[in-house]
């Protein structure tokens, strides 16, 4: 039981459907492709993705609650810094040749 109440069901489905997501593809050999069956995927992943980021915030809203201020605060922040961090690394990683514009996030 967190400090909001019991603990929503969205919490743990979302990430375990992420791994499950992820297991079944690697395991699968599935990449994306630019196809109907490739884009119905690519919502589904979106989907889970959006689920798990929420799902991890709420986590992290919980035990900062729990830890109180100035550590809460840091805490979820620290969360939101780690969620960024390899989503603007990837986008980095992505280009297909090097441009001092491949690395901005402000498109």
């Amino acid at each position: 039981m967190s400090a909001h109440g019991p603990m929503p069901k969205s919490a743990w489905i979302f990430p375990v459907l992420a791994v499950l997501l992820f297991a079944g593809a690697t395991a699968a050999g599935y990449s994306f492709t630019p196809s109907p069956a490739g884009l119905v995927f690519a919502a589904v992943l979106l989907v889970i993705l959006f689920g798990t980021v929420f799902a991890a915030v709420h986590h992290a809203e919980v035990i900062a609650h729990r830890i109180g201020e100035p550590f809460g605060t840091l805490l979820l922040t620290l969360s939101v810094i780690r969620l960024r961090a390899p989503t603007s690394i990837s986008a980095c990683c992505s280009c297909s040749r090097p441009s001092p514009l491949c690395c901005r996030t402000t498109r």
